[in-house]
């Protein structure tokens, strides 16, 4: 019953997909040229959450399509729901559902799903902003100005903030702007992660999955 409620909890209020719900670090393959990072950083990083309370150091991953991005920080932010007490702890969400969300609430004070949504995504200790970059363009600016300001208002309340992207950090500025891809860089560490699509794999393992179901 707790482990149903907990699944619930994780996909329908704090935003981690069912498909990552029950993944967890155990089932990540380290890629070779990934073992420096985990091994220097990342383990470090995770034993030692607490310090991201004086410390409020994110994650910016970017890579290739289907490397573990989403997997990785996922198993992270479930590491801070089991080891820290409270209910505004993680929450996982799209930069294209941050730029959503900030226009929702325009002069709307009945939408309250997405009002705690907008406001716990910029409260909750750690957030993950999912694939950075892939948010609709437009022209007036709006994905911007709701970034930049999500963010600047997480870094001033001392907030850890973290990314996944196919972009790497180094471009940020030809998406954004200078002062953006400053930001970022300044409340994250910044890593690739390399390696093949998995999710390659697992479309084969579907297959076999119902081919061996064939009467």
């Amino acid at each position: 019953m707790y482990e149903e409620k907990l699944k619930n909890n994780l996909f329908e209020v704090w935003g981690i997909p069912k498909s990552y719900v029950m993944k967890s670090l155990e089932d990540f393959y380290v890629h070779p040229s990934n073992e420096e990072f985990f091994e220097d950083f990342f383990t470090p990083y995770l034993d030692n959450l607490d310090q991201t309370v004086k410390r409020p150091v994110g994650i910016f991953l970017w890579g290739d399509n289907g490397t573990g991005k989403t997997h990785l920080m996922t198993s992270l932010l479930k590491e801070v729901y089991e080891k820290f007490p409270g209910d505004k702890r993680i929450m996982m969400i799209s930069a294209q559902d941050i730029m959503t969300l900030k226009t929702a609430n325009w002069g709307n004070t009945t939408d309250n799903v997405n009002f705690e949504r907008f406001k716990r995504a910029h409260r909750c200790w750690h957030l993950l902003i999912e694939d950075l970059g892939k948010e609709y363009e437009d022209n007036q600016g709006i994905s911007l100005q709701a970034l930049d300001s999500l963010l600047r208002t997480r870094v001033q309340a001392g907030l850890v903030t973290h990314f996944t992207s196919n972009l790497s950090p180094e471009n940020l500025h030809e998406k954004y702007s200078r002062d953006f891809k400053s930001l970022v860089l300044e409340s994250t560490v910044q890593r690739r992660l390399r390696g093949k699509d998995y999710r390659v794999n697992i479309s084969k393992e579907n297959f076999e999955y119902f081919k061996r179901l064939k009467s």
